[in-house]
């Protein structure tokens, strides 16, 4: 059974982002997402993202939890997630994405 992902914040820096574009920037990314077994388990990936001309130019993995192998293949499939779901319309410039299981 897939957990339902739950893109619990945007912060963003750079460029001005509003509310509604982070909102479209999660369930684009949400669309995408596609989750290994390991989240069937409580699961946190925090994700720094750069963005040019609306696609995700550099993407750095910050912390993942729980601190094992299923950790990071969930902070992994995230990032293939930002890199398949572009081009983003409503990107700044830098948005750090965190993701988690409910």
């Amino acid at each position: 059974m897939r957990i339902a992902l739950i893109l619990a914040a945007i912060l963003v820096a750079g460029s001005p982002v509003a509310a509604a574009p982070a909102d479209e920037i999660s369930a684009q990314v949400k669309q995408c997402l596609s989750l290994p077994p390991a989240s069937r388990n409580p699961y946190r990936a925090e994700l720094s993202v750069t963005f040019k001309n609306g696609m995700a130019d550099t993407i750095e993995i910050v912390a993942f939890a729980p601190d094992n192998a299923g950790g990071k293949a969930i902070a992994d499939a995230a990032m293939r997630a930002v890199m398949r779901c572009g081009p983003y319309a409503s990107a700044g410039e830098r948005a750090t994405l965190l993701f988690r299981s409910e």
